[in-house]
């Protein structure tokens, strides 16, 4: 038997921390725990400028047992950018393979800020215990977890400078993100509104006797005559009955604002069609805005068709993509829902609601958020019958966590206020450029609901729907700015369980999907079933523009992270509407 020498080191590896401008000397040992000689060891590497050996790169022979201490001297100048850096040294030998040793240094500013974060509920009332964690978008091992004191405030000191993405949740509120930015020697100030949770949706499914299916109850519970918009849709669901192919059944829902505070930009979203059922609604009944304590009767149609689309069940459970991708229902809420139609089954669809309004105005609290109420759900009782059920507990209840959510947020911003009987576009058909513009320049100015706007012209927003048969049957959203785009894909391989579970998330699906790379999303240049360029927000600060708004995408991008689910969850859905939220953009 041949008597070989072996290197082992200790630590294995160096992962260490320092400020910029200081110094101290990072040191392993290199031990011969083999049985024979390591002959004439020497020491190759170290790349960066201000990581140097402390003793010779010639340290010789290595009797078995024996060991070397080798010393490393850290020095980062006071002018090196935050981060952190890597580098190796490679133990060479006559008698042994080249043995690479990892060296990670992080570095951080010795110039420090402080924060002060401020939290309040959309009716000006202090929110005490709110849990914030904020995170250093370079360094991401510098995080935060604390809570507000009493009065809802929280001050922490001594942060080093740099971008940091934030948090905030409490009990019976509606959880927020945002960004901001330590300078040295400053205290920023991050005043937060949350969105009171004042609806409470629940399932409740029960099976029905001798008819080999399951009965599914809604019921809402909520809040009235608050200062607040509170979006109730009635009824919460319907079970369409039995249509054969060519038959018509036409219903229609009601949405009533019960609070005291106006919603605007009201949107609705829904599957054009599930397996062989066609749906249409009616988009002219939806009025731009929905004042306080009034409602709107919208009608719909469903029509099956005289064949049928041919969809798997997993492509028709995947139909489910025009759905509203916030994340409003926890995991048990999908299951229970995939347990009443199947595993999967698709057994129903939802008429999903969408708003905007502002809370706490004319505060340092103002700001625009969104509102995606999953409104209206229609199931399928011919799935039903072949859908073997999923729970366990034949009746069982299934709450919905938020039934409100508000995306990407953290700035402020100004009021909301109609112009007057001078605006250019009164009288103006949607997205009229105005006089004294140019649509080829980076912005321009165009009529919106009456009023005009600024486009971002270099920014360029693309969804794809599903489609059976062309060439991404799972559709994708993502982001074009010239040569660079962004998307959201898991970082790997998924199945069903993966896809309602959540998997680990990569920015362009970098290291699986072709094409992905750092600023390049796979679908970069293809076609897309929905093409828009946004509008600047309202709320946007004062001097905000299209060269901003591009460094906010791109500042966005790379600092999100997280995993990737479908339907709830982080996604391309919800990773293009956090962005625009974030970066003032708007459809």
């Amino acid at each position: 038997m041949t008597l070989i020498p072996v290197i082992n080191t200790s630590p294995s590896v160096i992962d260490t921390g320092m400020t910029r401008g200081s110094q101290k000397i990072a040191s392993f040992t290199i031990t011969n725990v083999g049985q024979e000689t390591l002959r004439n060891a020497r020491l190759e590497g170290l790349s960066t400028s201000w990581m140097a050996l402390t003793i010779p790169r010639e340290i010789g022979d290595i009797k078995p047992g024996e060991s070397r201490s080798v010393g490393i001297m850290l020095s980062p100048p006071d002018t090196l950018p935050q981060g952190v850096y890597d580098d190796k040294i490679v133990v060479y030998s006559d008698n042994h393979i080249p043995y690479n040793y990892n060296i990670q240094v992080t570095v951080t500013s010795n110039a420090v800020g402080s924060v002060f974060f401020d939290v309040v509920n959309e009716f000006m009332e202090d929110v005490p215990g709110a849990s914030i964690t904020f995170q250093h978008q370079l360094l991401l091992e510098l995080t935060y977890n604390l809570k507000t004191g009493p009065d809802g405030t929280l001050m922490v000191s001594d942060i080093p400078e740099g971008r940091y993405v934030f948090n905030i949740s409490a009990p019976g509120h509606v959880p927020t993100s945002g960004s901001f930015i330590i300078e040295p020697g400053m205290t920023k100030v991050v005043p937060m509104a949350l969105q009171v949770d004042m609806v409470d949706v629940e399932f409740s499914v029960t099976p029905v006797p001798l008819e080999d299916r399951y009965e599914i109850t809604v019921s809402q519970t909520f809040e009235t005559n608050v200062p607040a918009p509170v979006l109730i849709v009635e009824p919460p669901k319907i079970d369409l009955p039995s249509l054969k192919p060519g038959e018509v059944f036409n219903g229609e829902f009601k949405v009533t604002n019960y609070g005291l505070v106006a919603v605007f930009d009201v949107e609705l979203e829904f599957p054009t069609s599930i397996g062989d059922y066609d749906i249409e609604v009616l988009r002219e009944a939806v009025p731009d805005k929905l004042g306080a304590m009034q409602s709107v009767t919208i009608p719909y149609k469903i029509t099956r068709r005289l064949t049928t689309a041919g969809l798997s069940s997993f492509e028709k459970f995947l139909a489910y993509r025009r759905m509203p991708t916030s994340p409003l229902l926890n995991i048990s809420s999908i299951l229970s829902l995939i347990g009443y139609i199947g595993t999967p089954c698709p057994g129903s669809f939802a008429i999903t609601f969408k708003a905007k309004c502002i809370i706490c105005p004319n505060t340092i609290f103002q700001r625009i958020v969104n509102i995606t109420r999953v409104s209206h759900y229609v199931f399928f009782l011919d799935f039903s019958r072949d859908c073997t059920p999923f729970m366990s507990n034949p009746t069982k209840h299934y709450p919905i966590n938020y039934p409100w959510h508000q995306s990407g947020g953290g700035s402020l911003g100004g009021a909301y206020s109609p112009l007057g009987t001078n605006n250019p576009c009164n009288c103006a058909k949607e997205g009229t450029v105005l006089p004294d513009t140019n649509p080829n320049d980076c912005q321009h100015q165009a009529c919106r609901n009456g009023e005009p706007r600024t486009v971002a012209n270099n920014i360029v927003f693309k969804r794809k729907n599903i489609n059976k048969s062309g060439d991404d049957k799972y559709g994708h959203w993502w982001v074009e700015i010239g040569d660079e785009s962004y998307g959201w894909w898991p970082a790997g391989p998924v199945d069903l369980w993966d896809t309602l579970t959540g998997v680990d998330g990569a920015l362009n699906g970098q290291g699986y999907f072709d094409g992905g790379t750092p600023t390049t999303d796979p679908h970069h240049g293809n076609d897309a079933d929905e093409v828009f360029k946004p509008y600047i927000s309202v709320s946007a600060p004062d001097g905000y523009n299209c060269e901003k708004a591009v460094a906010c995408i791109s500042d966005f991008a790379n600092s999100y992270s997280g995993e990737w689910s479908w339907p709830v969850g982080q996604n391309c859905h919800s990773f293009q509407e956090e962005m625009m939220s974030e970066c003032y953009l708007e459809k």
